[in-house]
């Protein structure tokens, strides 16, 4: 089940542990977050503005970093599952394709999934729960 119509920024620390507790509090727990929520900026090298750049970094990667973050104490509770969607940019470059930014961003989101699997396998999760598609 999901909380709807909550509109929020998810850009943001504090509304992401907002979104979290209010789903606590509706469900009386939470046991998937399921990461698909971005924003994509393409351009050239040479074109992307340092504001395109910053931005795409936070409405893809901190996103990801924040709702894991103030989901994780519940998903320890409940053994939960954290499925984080990437893109095939992340893992290869298409050529023509100005999408400097996306690609970095979603290898981050990769990077992190991964290390997630390390902390997790330490912690008594299991590590293959967590999901990269």
């Amino acid at each position: 089940m999901m909380v709807p119509l909550h509109l929020c920024d998810l850009t943001q620390p504090s509304n992401c542990q907002s979104l979290v507790d209010l789903a606590v509090k509706t469900f009386g727990g939470i046991d998937v977050l399921f990461n698909n929520a971005a924003m994509a900026y393409f351009n050239w090298i040479e074109d992307i503005s340092d504001e395109e750049w910053d931005r795409n970094r936070r409405e893809e990667v901190n996103l990801v970093f924040f709702l894991t973050r103030a989901v994780w104490p519940h998903l320890k509770r409940s053994h939960g599952v954290v499925v984080n969607i990437a893109s095939l940019n992340a893992l290869m470059s298409f050529k023509g394709h100005a999408s400097l930014a996306q690609t970095t961003a979603k290898a981050g989101i990769i990077g992190m999934t991964r290390k997630l699997a390390m902390k997790v396998a330490a912690t008594g999760f299991e590590p293959t729960r967590f999901h990269r598609v």
